[in-house]
């Protein structure tokens, strides 16, 4: 049996980096700054995963918290657009991360290799919610 088709309304705007913008930037930049206000410091030699990075409100928002100048970073989406655009923000930022295009349903990193992930809005967009959280577990 076929898959049946996805419905989407004639007058939705297309899914890109300008709805985007319209929807749920600065909304995650707030929201990560406050869940950086609920967390402990991060410690000397933390490596951090900012799963469905986007634009990098989480990256951000950790880097404000003036995190141990020895921690790491990764960043990744599965969509390329997103990806350039969070590199373009880091690298103007001077930001210690460069994001990949990766799925968080299937990473390529080695397991158990982060002390932190972060999957800020990813959820509810993802595929199959619950392979991506199996991935961060």
């Amino acid at each position: 049996m076929a898959a049946p088709s996805e419905f989407v309304p004639k007058q939705a705007m297309p899914f890109d980096g300008k709805l985007f913008d319209i929807i749920g930037a600065d909304e995650t930049l707030t929201i990560a700054k406050h869940e950086m206000t609920l967390l402990p410091p991060f410690p000397s030699g933390a490596v951090i995963h900012d799963a469905a990075c986007g634009l990098g409100p989480v990256t951000q928002s950790i880097l404000a918290t003036a995190p141990p100048s020895d921690i790491k970073f990764y960043a990744t989406d599965i969509a390329p657009p997103m990806v350039g655009i969070y590199n373009q923000v880091s690298s103007g930022n001077n930001w210690p991360v460069k994001a990949e295009v990766m799925d968080a349903q299937k990473l390529t990193l080695p397991d158990a290799m982060f002390s932190h992930t972060f999957l800020s809005f990813g959820l509810p967009i993802i595929k199959d919610p619950v392979a991506a959280a199996k991935e961060i577990r």
